[in-house]
């Protein structure tokens, strides 16, 4: 009977061991298609970010990197109609320049629109990013404005401008949607006629950028496809690399299940075992105790219950520590083994000092000449560190002292260079303005030691090299110019 019992007993605790490591089994499934989601969505998402970085990092690039050119230049070439290939080099690497405007609020647009040149309108509004209805100056006029008083309202570029989405609006006059309502009141004819006019004109203006609006929404979607092309491509990469880390992983948990398996069928023969030999002895000793016996019996199996549930629960606590402590263990891996080195020559140099004392115990005339021995090495040891130390600090010295060599002849070499260029053609104030306005010292020292009377002539703005200089931040370059013969207007 006590046996029966038993064996129910550990059925029972058998079945609930099972169903407990079955729901942990589920949650582990559930806990792995989380994170494989989670993987995938953060894959996505560094792709994207990725991307993103790559493109800020390009413009901050374009934009850091030295140019040849003024804003001025880029005007110019606009108002000269100068070959696009030139007007696009400026553009790409100075895109903003395209509607910065000059201090009359002149843009690159409004100096093509106004000498005429079709074809760089509409590149510089198509391509270069240009605001088409930009305005000279506070509430100047616009491109089209400017090219109907300069070219006539029939020319070319005006009516290039209207496909392209330009308004004609003059200085003072507001824009089509900022006239107010008011004006639809008055009752006069000719007050009517220039309603139905501008309603023609704004009709007119309406379709011309509707069809502009589509032809950057196709632009739109082509760079969106190209895009998402190209966030597929990183996707599936970061997808293999994830698809091999999992294969990886599961491989470790089938091995570790496996390990936990072989464990527990071990425990499980060895609770047999003793729970056979227990009930035996029991049997033996106290036949007439049946009862008790049957209690302790479903006792033990209770406990077991409870054992088997809390290793379970404890197994998956440690495997869920473990995950934490992986990154932490391997962050830490060169450190503990540094450690480990340490801790073990400690140990084997206090194994070695115990040993030297135990023989010196036995015998004292050997411990003496170790003494000695050991006192002229540690001398010479100090004596080579001393010298190791003194040839790294001749080393740093003479590094030094090569480095600031280095320096001197690079400057030597960036001076004549100016030199010879500022002897090489004539130069006029204007490249002294220049000089100052980047900063280059050499070149303007070489410019003001030929000509030292530019040191102070403004351009048609009345921007004087003085003030080139403060404006750019190089102090070199405005203490030389306050050291000029003959001094210059610090307050011009």
């Amino acid at each position: 009977k006590a046996k029966a019992e038993e064996e129910a007993a550990r059925e029972k605790a058998e079945k609930q061991a099972a169903k407990v490591k079955a729901e942990a089994k589920a949650k582990a499934e559930a806990e792995e298609r989380k994170r494989k989601a989670n993987e995938e969505e953060e894959v996505k998402r560094r792709a994207h970010e990725e991307e993103k970085r790559q493109k800020e990092e390009e413009l901050r690039r374009r934009e850091a990197e030295p140019v040849d050119f003024t804003q001025d230049d880029v005007r110019s070439t606009a108002y000269d109609s100068s070959p696009h290939d030139r007007l696009s080099r400026y553009l790409s690497l100075r895109p903003t320049w395209a509607n910065t405007p000059d201090s009359n609020g002149w843009t690159v647009l409004h100096e093509a629109a106004r000498h005429g040149s079709v074809e760089t309108v509409r590149y510089l509004v198509e391509e270069g990013g240009a605001d088409v209805n930009a305005r000279t100056g506070h509430r100047g006029g616009t491109a089209m404005w400017w090219a109907m008083q300069k070219l006539g309202e029939q020319h070319e570029v005006v009516r290039t401008l209207g496909e392209l989405g330009g308004l004609n609006v003059g200085p003072g006059e507001d824009m089509p949607r900022d006239i107010s309502d008011k004006e639809a009141d008055t009752d006069s004819e000719a007050d009517a006629e220039l309603a139905r006019r501008e309603a023609e004109r704004r009709a007119k203006e309406a379709a011309e950028a509707e069809a502009k609006a589509k032809r950057k929404e196709e632009a739109k979607m082509k760079a969106e496809a190209a895009k998402k092309k190209k966030q597929e491509e990183a996707i599936a990469k970061a997808k293999k690399k994830a698809e091999a880390t999992k294969r990886k992983r599961e491989e470790e948990v089938r091995a570790k299940a496996k390990e936990e398996a072989e464990a527990a069928a071990k425990a499980k023969a060895e609770a047999e075992a003793e729970a056979r030999r227990k009930a035996e002895e029991e049997e033996e000793e106290a036949r007439k105790r049946e009862e008790e016996i049957a209690k302790k019996a479903a006792a033990e199996a209770e406990e077991a219950m409870r054992k088997a549930a809390e290793e379970e629960r404890k197994e998956q606590e440690r495997r869920e520590e473990l995950r934490r402590e992986r990154a932490e263990r391997k962050a830490a891996k060169e450190k503990a083994e540094a450690e480990a080195k340490r801790k073990a020559e400690a140990e084997a140099a206090v194994a070695k000092k115990k040993a030297a004392e135990e023989e010196a115990r036995k015998k004292k005339a050997v411990e003496e000449e170790a003494r000695r021995k050991k006192a002229a090495e540690e001398e010479a040891r100090k004596k080579a560190v001393e010298e190791e130390a003194e040839k790294v600090r001749a080393a740093k010295k003479k590094a030094s002292e090569e480095a600031a060599a280095k320096r001197r002849a690079v400057a030597t070499e960036q001076r004549k260079k100016a030199e010879d260029i500022a002897r090489s053609k004539p130069f006029e104030a204007e490249d002294v303005r220049y000089a100052a306005a980047q900063g280059d010292i050499h070149l303007l020292r070489a410019y003001l030691s030929i000509s030292p009377e530019l040191a102070d002539v403004p351009d048609e703005s009345g921007w004087r090299p003085l003030t080139e200089a403060a404006r750019s931040g190089c102090v070199d370059c405005v203490k030389e110019l306050m050291r000029v013969k003959g001094g210059i207007e610090v307050n011009a």
